[in-house]
């Protein structure tokens, strides 16, 4: 494999700011040979990221976000196994999405038990966020991403996510604004 010197990895990883902040400890012991291996360096980035397994992903919502979720073919590459669609409409529950049978959310801590669900998407309108994202801690669920224009609150112990693509499509218009 092709060496790749560290310094380059550093200034890359810099660049994406905050989101690989937990890589740069576990890379130091790399930084002082110099240079690394891409292999080593890949296989020690996916394990830092927790990329080295899979993880069962459950989707609250099944609207046109969630289809849109499933038909990401990237999940599963990266380990994210879409397991369980939840939704609180009779007309849903019962259908079928890409092969993945729609749930009731009213069985959301028995169905989160029993496909051990290791993150959970939140794809509904924000008034019934808060609500579900409660469901979901109850269910002891510590992983959420939400896609609700709200914030959440949730125990120390949860970690939220926001996905809030008004706010993406500012700092894109505050690129183009300010690109000299």
């Amino acid at each position: 494999m092709k060496p790749y010197h560290l310094s380059n990895w550093l200034k890359l990883t810099a660049s994406l700011r905050h989101r690989f902040g937990k890589i740069f400890p576990s890379l130091v012991p790399l930084e002082k040979e110099g240079w690394a291996n891409t292999g080593i360096l890949e296989k020690k980035i996916a394990t830092i990221l927790g990329l080295v397994r899979t993880w069962n992903v459950a989707i609250v919502g099944a609207g046109n976000i969630c289809r849109a979720l499933v038909d990401y073919n990237e999940f599963k590459q990266q380990g994210f196994n879409i397991k369980l669609i939840l939704d609180s409409d009779p007309q849903k529950i019962g259908a079928k999405l890409k092969g993945i049978q729609i749930e009731s959310i009213n069985d959301v801590a028995r169905l989160i038990k029993d496909k051990k669900i290791d993150i959970v998407i939140i794809a509904v309108p924000a008034k019934y966020a808060q609500h579900v994202a409660d469901l979901l801690v109850h269910a002891g669920v510590r992983a959420i991403l939400n896609f609700a224009p709200r914030s959440l609150k949730v125990p120390d112990n949860v970690q939220v996510k926001y996905e809030n693509m008004a706010i993406e499509m500012e700092a894109l218009s505050y690129f183009l604004t300010n690109d000299a």
